[in-house]
């Protein structure tokens, strides 16, 4: 099956991070040496489950962040959001005027999945594996449909413009692609601790390799195509595409590093090291419509804005915008604005493994564009 070409362009992004190991060496590009399946494995099973349990959501105040008193505020929803716009808009804010404001208020809400990624999918639903099943929760922290079962500890979770997911599996060292019905099939195996996923404008999908600091990119419907694009990225974990599509941004977990790998003529060029930022576990990272990066430094619980044309360390342009009380934020995704109550396309949201709840950060700006199949 050939990649969808006729695709449309929304306001929304995926990205990913996750896991932890050690540091490496300078950057390289080498050859691929994975394992690529030369059967396809499909699992026909469509899961007819019954939703019989929902989990109660609430949106809490929080403090707010830029100083020490306590304000209550309404948590943005979604509702009448760009679902169907189209070409490549320019950012819709004064982006001059992004990051000068310090902390951003945030809230909280509750019962969703302990995952280590999540996305959302073109209804605006969040999709994650929840209690061994990968499924879809709507804005109040139910399930509204069983994907997929028996899924263990993964990583990576991203979507396809057809609605079909990507999964990576850590133990495994296989990424998965799931369809609508539940049917499966491994698009690369044989890698060293897959993380981080992220789907480009054309449909390809690439795959941080967390040990082996490798990225990856293939073609999801023909895993013959697996490439390696960069090496040399100790603890390669969150990516993300820079609004025009020519960049792709990736975070060292352990070397608290953020790179960035620019597309030429020939393909791809050297890793780049932007800088170096926060004391270690530098997770998830995604993308704003006016390019600043958002970066969780997960033990910390802590999130950045990044200007990456600016040298990380030290520059007053790497900001912290959230300190969370949490330990465990690995991914950030914003929210697509379908549904009111829904995930509001201007707040970024972060996920929290140890409690299951989501943490809902008013940026107050667009993701980069993603696209989904007309």
């Amino acid at each position: 099956m050939t990649l969808k070409r006729c695709l449309v362009c929304v306001w929304t992004l995926m990205v990913v991070g996750c896991g932890d190991k050690e540091s490496s060496t300078e950057p390289t590009v080498s050859e691929p040496d994975v394992e690529v399946p030369t059967e396809t494995e499909t699992a026909t099973e469509t899961v007819t489950e019954t939703v019989t349990e929902t989990s109660t959501q609430t949106a809490t105040s929080t403090e707010t962040v830029t100083d020490t008193d306590t304000e209550t505020n309404t948590l943005p929803t979604g509702g009448g959001g760009s679902g169907d716009d189209t070409g490549d808009p320019e950012p819709t804010v004064d982006c001059d005027a992004v990051g000068g404001g310090g902390m951003v208020q945030w809230g909280t809400l509750t019962g969703f999945s302990t995952a280590e990624d999540f996305t959302f999918d073109e209804l605006g639903n969040y999709v994650a594996v929840h209690q061994g099943n990968l499924v879809r929760m709507d804005y109040n922290g139910n399930v509204v449909e069983y994907i997929a079962p028996g899924f263990g500890e993964m990583s990576g979770t991203s979507i396809l413009a057809n609605g079909d997911i990507v999964i990576a599996n850590p133990g495994s060292g296989a990424v998965i692609r799931v369809a609508s019905n539940g049917g499966q099939e491994t698009i690369i195996s044989g890698i060293n601790y897959p993380n981080g996923v992220t789907v480009d404008t054309e449909g390809y999908v690439y795959v941080s390799g967390h040990d082996d600091g490798q990225i990856y990119r293939v073609d999801p419907y023909d895993p013959s195509t697996v490439e390696i694009i960069a090496d040399g990225m100790g603890g390669a974990n969150g990516m993300a595409f820079s609004p025009n599509g020519e960049v792709l941004y990736v975070c060292s977990f352990y070397q608290s590093k953020i790179w960035s790998i620019r597309r030429d003529s020939g393909g791809w060029g050297e890793p780049h090291l932007i800088g170096q930022y926060g004391t270690g576990g530098l997770d998830g990272l995604n993308v704003d419509e006016c390019g600043n990066l958002y970066v969780t430094e997960y033990i910390q619980g802590i999130v950045y804005r990044i200007d990456p044309n600016e040298d990380v360390i030290g520059s007053p342009n790497a900001q912290v915008i959230a300190n969370l009380p949490s330990s465990w934020i690995p991914n950030l995704h914003w929210g697509r604005s379908i549904t009111n109550p829904g995930f509001d396309d201007r707040t970024l949201y972060v996920a929290d493994r140890g409690q299951g709840l989501l943490f809902a950060l008013d940026v107050g700006v667009l993701s980069t564009p993603q696209v989904y199949s007309e």
